[in-house]
C-alpha cells in the first residue's frame, strides 16, 4: 500500500548488509540543468509542483534519510516516529490532506499490537482520494455542508460513501485528540438518504429552464450549466479541462474523471456550445472554467458560480443536473447506447484504454449533434 505523499519510504540496498533498509523522506524538489546538474530551484515538499519547467531543465527529488535497519519493521516504526515528531499539528495553517497524513501515521503505527490488514489500508486510501474537493481546505474551515455536498453529488456506491464517512470521522476524532476543533460534523452525514434517493435529488432541466439559460448566456456562470447540459461532463469533471486539451478545429475536448472509462476521455463538443468554449478560451486560462485566470474546485464552482446562479435565475437544481439533462435528452433522441457510453463515459465492451480512431471521433460527434 502507497504510503500518504510526503510521508516517506522505506527502500532495500542492494548487497549483503547488516541493515539493509533504508528509511527516507522527502525532503523536496530540486530544478537542475539537464547537462550541468546545477540546482536552479528548490521546492519544498509539499508545495505543487511546476507543470512546465524551464528548458533543459529536469525535477530531482531530494532526500533525508532516517537510517538503516535490520528489518523492515524496525524501519517502519522509524518512518512512523519520525512523522509523528516532525509534522506538528498546526491548527491555523492545518489542511485535510495534512491532517490525513498525520492521522495515517498515527492509525497505521508499527507500534500497534493489533495491525490492520492491507485491505483496510485500500480502502482508507480510496477514501482520501475520493475526498480530493476537500485536500486543500484548511481543516477548522469544512463543515457539515462541505462533505454531504460531496456525497450527494457522488456516483459511488454505499460502501464506497460509508468508507468516506467513516475516515471523515475517524480524522474528527484524531484532530480532536488533539485540541484540534470540538464537534465531530461527519457524525450527522446521511450516506442512506444519497443513495436511496438519488433519483429523486437529480432533476434535468426543462425545455423552459433550458430556454431561460440560452436567453440568459451571457450572464456570469451560465455557460457553464450550457457547457455541462450539452456535453454530459460531471462538475468536476468541467473544473479540471485544460484549456491545452481541446481542439476547437476538431470539435473534441479530452478529459474526465471517476472510471476507468471515464479518464482522459474524446468528449465531442456540441455546435450549440462551440461558441461558449471559444470564448473561454480567448482568455488565455490555463482551464475552460476558472476564477481570475486561477484553476478552482468542485467546491469553489458550486459556493462561487452555481449556488448564487441558481438563486439569481430562481432555480433549483444540484450541479450534477447537467449531467442527468444530457443523458435524459440523449435518450430522447435516440442516441446509440455504445456512443452514449463512450461520450459520458461509461465502460463498454471495448476496451476502455484505446485510442481513438477518426472513425470512433466522428461517430460521436454525430451522435452528440443529434440533440437539438
Amino acid at each position: 500500500m502507497k504510503n500518504p505523499n510526503g510521508y516517506g519510504g522505506i527502500i532495500k540496498l542492494e548487497g549483503k548488509r547488516r541493515k539493509p533498509f533504508y528509511a527516507r523522506v522527502t525532503e523536496g524538489w530540486e530544478i537542475v540543468h539537464k547537462e550541468t546538474g546545477e540546482a536552479l530551484i528548490f521546492i519544498a515538499n509539499g508545495a505543487e509542483l511546476p507543470k512546465i519547467l524551464p528548458e533543459n531543465t529536469k525535477l530531482k527529488q531530494i532526500f533525508t534519510g532516517i537510517g538503516s535497519f535490520k528489518t523492515q519493521a524496525e524501519a517502519n516504526i522509524a518512518l512512523a516516529d519520525y512523522n509523528k515528531k516532525h509534522s506538528p499539528l498546526d491548527a491555523a495553517t492545518l489542511t485535510f490532506a495534512e491532517l490525513y497524513k498525520k492521522w495515517y501515521a498515527w492509525k497505521f503505527n508499527p507500534r500497534r499490537k493489533k495491525q490492520l490488514s492491507q485491505q483496510s489500508k485500500g480502502s482508507y486510501a480510496a477514501a482520501y482520494k475520493n475526498s480530493r474537493d476537500l485536500h486543500n481546505m484548511r481543516w477548522l474551515d469544512i463543515r457539515y455542508d462541505h462533505m454531504q455536498n460531496i456525497i450527494w453529488e457522488s456516483d459511488k456506491g454505499r460502501e464506497t460513501l460509508n468508507n468516506m464517512k467513516n475516515l471523515w470521522s475517524q480524522m474528527y476524532d484524531y484532530a480532536i485528540m488533539n485540541d484540534i476543533g470540538e464537534r465531530n460534523y461527519a457524525q450527522y452525514l446521511e450516506t442512506d438518504v444519497a443513495i436511496e434517493g438519488k433519483e429523486d435529488i437529480h432533476a434535468p432541466f426543462d425545455d423552459a429552464e433550458r430556454k431561460l439559460l440560452w436567453e440568459r448566456v451571457d450572464e456570469f456562470g451560465v455557460d457553464t450549466v450550457l457547457i455541462m447540459i450539452y456535453s454530459g461532463m460531471r462538475p468536476t469533471e468541467l473544473c479540471l479541462i485544460e484549456t491545452a486539451n481541446i481542439d476547437i478545429t476538431q470539435r473534441v475536448m479530452r478529459g474526465g474523471v471517476k472510471t476507468n472509462a471515464g479518464k482522459d476521455r474524446i468528449i465531442p463538443i456540441h455546435k450549440r456550445i462551440l461558441p461558449l468554449i471559444q470564448k473561454r478560451m480567448k482568455e488565455g486560462n490555463e482551464y475552460l472554467i476558472s476564477i481570475d485566470g486561477e484553476k478552482i474546485s468542485y467546491y469553489e464552482y458550486r459556493s462561487r458560480i452555481w449556488d448564487p446562479l441558481m438563486k439569481q435565475l430562481n432555480l433549483d437544481h444540484l450541479p450534477h443536473d447537467g449531467r442527468h439533462t444530457f443523458g435524459t435528452m440523449a435518450d430522447d433522441v435516440g442516441m446509440n447506447q455504445k456512443a452514449l457510453k463512450m461520450i459520458i463515459g461509461h465502460s463498454t465492451k471495448k476496451d476502455v484504454t484505446m485510442r481513438y480512431t477518426h472513425k470512433d471521433i466522428e461517430q460521436l460527434k454525430k451522435a452528440i449533434d443529434l440533440i437539438p
